[in-house]
Formats: structure tokens, C-alpha cells, sequence
């Protein structure tokens, strides 16, 4: 990982992995949960997923894969209808601070993922209180649509796809609520969560345990070490990147009587993946969102 220092697992708690996830969503759940499924960190844990519209038929769907403890998430904490990319449930991952009551270290898992190897190593207890990816090359600016003062936009943004948290930091629900009240009040000048973590960490003077690459690997980078494929934005595995394991596992969601997009016909889909590989597509996938 990093060469910062790294405790081992508290004792006295426990350790959770989450996900937030709408209903329609649940397909890309699915895929995750088989990954943990073939993956099964060593260290025990809960998986919880925040949800707030999840059907009883994918709950159990759901559940048959991975054992899953559901959480409701109070959309209404996000009142401002700006966010036009994301689903407010990106935001349930501030849920994760109050975790920490009874968690010694709590992992947060996009929903767009795709867990490759074991990712035991995130379950630990990090002495920082927070572990992150850092975008090497990326300033926070370039998530932003309007200015913010007070804050160094230059700074390379850190990925809220890789949120670790454990309880030796410090402040936690200060922490939660500062984060929901920012995401309202700076709603139309930032892209979503992660400028509102990053300008949270400068707020707060806190410098994450930086994680590898393997852990938050975009799927040009991917290579044989890699543990955890994200691709961000709008390319999806559902849409424009084809990856044989991600197939693989949304057919088996699907042959359990689970529901998601129509993708399209292998050739075509494999064509769409080349180009855009080659950078020769620039046209973004249709989202199913």
C-alpha cells in the first residue's frame, strides 16, 4: 500500500464494508457482491448497503449472494436538485462517520466497481483515521464549476470512490454534519462528494493514508495486480467498458431473476470497448441511471 504507518484491527469492534445504491441500481450491487463473494476478505465484517427504494424481491436477490444488513438513507439531507450526474444516494457515504460508534474501520464501495482480488488490506485500522486514493495530476479544481475561497483548488483531489475510515479519527459527526451542510450550501459550484471530502480534509487539517492505485484503478490503468477496477463518470460497465468478470457476474444476477439494462450485442459492445480504448470514441454511453 502506502509506506505510512498501519495498526492492525481493533479488537473490541467490529468492521463494516457499504454501499449505497438505488433499486435500479441493484444489478451493479449484485456485481459487487459476488467480487466479495469470490474475494472474501479475511478479516470479518458486515456488509451494509444504504438504500432507499431497494424492492423486497432484490433485497432477498441481494442477500442470497452476500449476507447484507439494510440501511434507509434519508435522501431528503440532500435538498438541492443540482447534482444532475449523480444520485443523491453518492451521498450516503457521510453516513459512514456515525458508523464508527460501533466499527473500528468502515470501507465504502462505489456502486460502479469491480473488486477483482482480495481487498483485506482495506480492512484495517489505518492510525490516520482516514485512507484515500490521491489522483495523481488532478486538482480538486477540476471537479468545481464555480470558485470556493478559502481553499487551495490546486491541490491533486483525493477519490471518494476510496473512502476508509476508522475510529481513531477524531470529530467524526462534526465531520458528517459539516459534509451534508457544505453539499447544500456550495451545491451549484462542485461536481458532487468528492470536492465536499476534499475541502473537508483541508477544513480539518487532515492528511489521509494515501492508498495505491490497485485500490481505485481506472480500467486503462488496470494491470495484474490490480484489486479494484473503478471507472468513473459516465463509462460504465454496463455501457462502453466490457470486462469479461464484470459479464460473467451480471449474467449470474441476471440468470437469478434479477433485472438491469439490455446490453448491447456482444460484437457491437466489444467494437465500442476498442475504439473507445484507442480514444477514436468520444461519445459518452448511454448511463442507467
Amino acid at each position: 500500500m502506502s509506506k505510512n504507518k498501519k495498526i492492525e484491527t481493533s479488537q473490541d469492534k467490529k468492521v463494516a464494508l457499504t454501499m449505497g445504491i438505488t433499486n435500479n441500481w441493484a444489478f451493479a450491487g449484485a456485481t459487487i457482491l459476488f467480487g466479495l463473494k469470490d474475494n472474501t476478505p479475511k478479516i470479518p465484517h458486515d456488509l451494509i448497503i444504504y438504500e432507499n427504494d431497494l424492492s423486497s424481491k432484490n433485497k432477498k436477490l441481494l442477500n442470497q449472494i452476500y449476507p447484507c444488513i439494510f440501511k434507509k438513507f434519508d435522501i431528503s439531507r440532500i435538498y438541492a436538485g443540482d447534482f444532475t450526474r449523480l444520485s443523491k444516494m453518492t451521498f450516503s457515504r457521510y453516513e459512514n462517520f456515525s458508523l464508527l460508534k460501533n466499527y473500528s474501520t468502515v470501507v465504502w464501495l462505489d456502486a460502479d466497481i469491480l473488486i477483482k482480488r482480495d481487498i483485506s488490506e482495506l480492512l484495517q485500522h489505518f492510525s490516520k483515521g482516514i485512507a484515500m486514493h490521491k489522483h495523481k495530476g488532478i486538482p480538486i479544481k477540476s471537479g468545481m464549476r464555480e470558485n470556493i475561497k478559502n481553499y487551495n483548488l490546486e491541490k491533486e483531489a483525493f477519490a471518494a470512490g476510496s473512502l476508509i475510515l476508522t475510529d481513531t479519527l477524531k470529530n467524526p459527526e462534526t465531520l458528517k454534519e459539516w459534509c451534508y451542510e457544505k453539499t447544500n450550501e456550495w451545491a451549484s459550484k462542485v461536481n458532487g462528494d468528492m470536492q465536499i471530502l476534499n475541502l473537508m480534509l483541508q477544513e480539518f487539517n487532515i492528511e489521509p493514508y494515501e492508498l495505491d492505485e490497485t485500490y481505485c484503478c481506472h480500467p486503462k490503468r488496470e494491470n495484474a495486480d490490480t484489486r479494484i477496477v473503478h471507472p468513473w463518470w459516465r463509462k460504465k460497465f454496463w455501457n462502453e467498458i466490457i470486462d469479461p468478470q464484470w459479464d460473467h457476474y451480471y449474467k449470474k444476477w441476471i440468470a437469478m431473476g434479477g433485472e438491469g439494462p439490455k446490453l448491447p450485442h456482444p460484437i457491437k459492445r466489444y467494437i465500442k470497448y476498442k475504439l473507445w480504448k484507442t480514444g477514436l470514441l468520444k461519445k459518452h454511453g448511454k448511463n442507467y441511471l
